[in-house]
């Protein structure tokens, strides 16, 4: 269909029926098609009406006056709930105390400090706790609870291998379903899948065979199976098996009427499933959905609380991926006051995230000074543990950024060349985040001045950014991001070539410059109408059977992929006496199964399906190629309009 379109483009403004390429043709037209966001958000619009769940779908407003409104209500709220919290956390233990009254003291004050975000005081209360449990006569209940908490808090500093010896030593004690589906994700995001996936047949065995305890306890039996599954879904990339998952679990809340003591139970599962349909691509149902949850939070638990805190960051994202960032950048900015309000402590890594993805936001809108100055205020608060610091902001790309735009390119080069290394040494010269690192890499030796080394960096970098067999999404950076950041990195290619046009550089190069800038232009130009390429070619896909199960299949081995990728990099990232090598070898030895599953598909759609296959992978066009269709006399003028200069290609016969 789009092939046609294209050449009904052609005709128009090449009457004579000579086909200029089409991607040349598609960008005269197309680009302004999307340069608001708007096709990509018809086409998630189009999807989400026919998959959204039960009753007709109504659309979000396309503000957040809404929400704003009730958080601006609600800032004086529970005004001594934080008080309250880091009181208990600064308690002293008691003098004398027995192994059964020290065990229990300090089980609650590490409690109290993991919720205002002290996870050092944590981890060393909640060990302690253990310890004097150990040489106490508490009961399996309480041992069960100080061991699963322990096991929580291991986790959440890193250290996974040993969350998984106490929570399994916290099932020994006394088994629960909530035990099992912690161990699920601890397994799983320790690399260990064969494991996660043993302890996600014992869960649902225990689920499976358990009989009495009333109906309510039935209905705990059903959400508890079905967040099992949800669990080992998502870390496998089956994200559509995930919704499926989750979405049960909200079905039977919501059937049975079941609130428990949790009034957040409904809300949290509500921002899982939000999170899995942006991640799903899905962004105006995902935002419909986590809209109700942070309304459902704000009027069940308040303001000032965690769940609250974190369901406004994840419509924050969503908003982000939309293209809203001024929405985006309140929410996120909302969050912070709320984790602030709440008695987080400003070194907290939860209160670090929500800063860096702040960042994120305000780079994406080129406001530099405000991404720098969110920088700095992290800086200050993490001064006391510089390894949450060179996690967060160190390794994201939005820092390096804003770095470079703001006069600090040699910082910018340091952080982008020390992730290159390391990501390279991690996941391979070929994949896609580390061709990324290495080709803002390039741009930053090109703003130092170092030419050569910039053109190298990119010549090795570009092509494995622009080869599509080798993308995959990555679940970590939001689509939005990454076409801001590959659009800059072409940009900084272009001109690196320009102005080595005719130059020592381009002859040691062994390149014609400007041939290479007209291929590289072709694709920086057609970037921005890519997604509505995509959207097109899924609704194709949609007419025909087969090739709709190939693509759902390719699709589903790409989503797999860039799960497992970012798995990968966390395990390697992690201390070694965290890291199980067989681990690291299996998680490595499946990607390497789904990547050559995925090639077959991609070159049994070529083969089958060449039309399909060029629209959602269009080659950029060439010299060679306008050549082949101008008359003598006739010539192609090409341009490319970039933030600082404009380009211009006259191509004669």
């Amino acid at each position: 269909m789009l092939y046609r379109i294209r050449e009904r483009i052609v005709r128009a403004i090449c009457p004579s029926g000579r086909a200029l390429p089409a991607m040349f043709a598609a960008a005269v037209v197309l680009t302004a098609y999307q340069h608001d966001g708007t096709s990509t958000l018809a086409a998630s619009l189009e999807e989400a009406k026919q998959t959204l769940e039960g009753g007709s779908f109504v659309p979000p407003p396309r503000t957040i006056s809404d929400i704003t409104a009730i958080l601006d209500q609600q800032k004086l709220t529970e005004p001594g709930v934080s008080e309250g919290k880091v009181e208990m956390a600064d308690t002293r233990p008691p003098k004398g105390g027995s192994p059964e009254k020290l065990a229990k003291f300090y089980h609650k004050r590490g409690e109290a400090a993991r919720r205002i975000g002290r996870s050092g005081q944590a981890l060393e209360d909640l060990r302690k706790a253990t310890k004097h449990m150990e040489a106490s006569g508490l009961g399996r209940k309480m041992r069960r609870q100080i061991l699963k908490s322990l096991a929580s808090s291991e986790f959440n500093s890193g250290n996974p291998l040993d969350a998984i010896r106490y929570m399994e030593r916290s099932i020994k004690e006394r088994p629960s379903w909530s035990a099992y589906r912690h161990l699920i994700k601890m397994y799983a995001n320790s690399g260990k899948l064969k494991a996660a996936e043993r302890a996600w047949r014992r869960g649902k065995d225990s689920v499976n065979s358990y009989d009495g305890g009333g109906r309510l306890k039935g209905i705990q039996n059903k959400i508890e199976s079905a967040r099992m599954d949800y669990e080992i879904y998502n870390v496998r990339g089956e994200h559509r098996e995930a919704e499926r998952a989750i979405r049960e679990v909200i079905g039977i809340f919501q059937d049975e009427i079941y609130e428990g003591a949790n009034p957040a139970f409904l809300p949290s599962r509500q921002s899982q499933l939000a999170s899995t349909l942006r991640k799903l691509g899905r962004l105006v149902e995902a935002e419909v959905v986590i809209r109700e949850a942070l309304l459902s939070a704000l009027a069940k638990v308040g303001r000032n609380n965690d769940i609250t805190a974190n369901m406004a960051r994840t419509l924050a994202t969503i908003l982000f991926e939309q293209g809203r960032y001024a929405e985006a950048e309140k929410l996120s900015r909302a969050a912070l006051d709320i984790f602030e309000r709440s008695g987080t402590l400003p070194g907290s890594y939860k209160k670090a995230q929500v800063r860096q993805s702040l960042v994120a936001v305000l780079v994406a809108g080129e406001n530099w000074k405000g991404a720098m100055d969110e920088i700095a205020l992290a800086r200050a608060d993490l001064g006391g543990n510089p390894a949450i610091f060179k996690k967060t902001f160190l390794r994201s790309p939005s820092t390096g950024i804003a770095f470079l735009r703001s006069g600090r390119a040699a910082e910018a080069l340091e952080l982008f060349s020390t992730a290159h290394g390391k990501t390279k040494a991690r996941l391979g010269a070929e994949h896609g985040r580390t061709a990324l690192w290495g080709a803002l890499m390039a741009v930053a030796l090109a703003e130092t001045g170092d030419r050569g080394a910039a053109m190298s960096a990119f010549g090795e970098t570009v092509p494995v950014l622009l080869s599509n067999a080798r993308q995959s999404d990555d679940e970590n950076t939001t689509a939005t991001a990454m076409e801001q950041q590959l659009g800059m990195v072409l940009e900084s290619y272009i001109g690196v070539l320009g102005d080595a046009s005719g130059t020592a550089l381009e002859r040691s190069a062994g390149i014609d410059a400007a041939t290479e800038a007209f291929r590289i232009a072709d694709v920086a130009r057609g970037r921005s109408v890519q997604r509505a390429l995509v959207a097109s070619g899924a609704r194709i896909a949609a007419g025909n059977p087969e090739l709709a199960d190939k693509a759902r299949r390719e699709q589903n081995a790409r989503k797999q992929i860039a799960s497992l990728y970012a798995l990968l990099a966390d395990v390697l990232a992690r201390p070694s006496d965290q890291r199980d090598p067989k681990a690291v070898e299996d998680l490595r030895a499946s990607i390497g199964r789904l990547s050559e599953t995925r090639a077959r598909l991609m070159e049994e759609i070529a083969a089958g399906f060449p039309e399909y296959a060029e629209l959602i992978d269009p080659k950029p066009g060439t010299i060679e190629q306008a050549r082949a269709v101008l008359l003598p006399g006739e010539a192609l003028i090409s341009t490319y309009v970039g933030d600082t200069r404009t380009y211009v290609w006259a191509v004669p016969k």
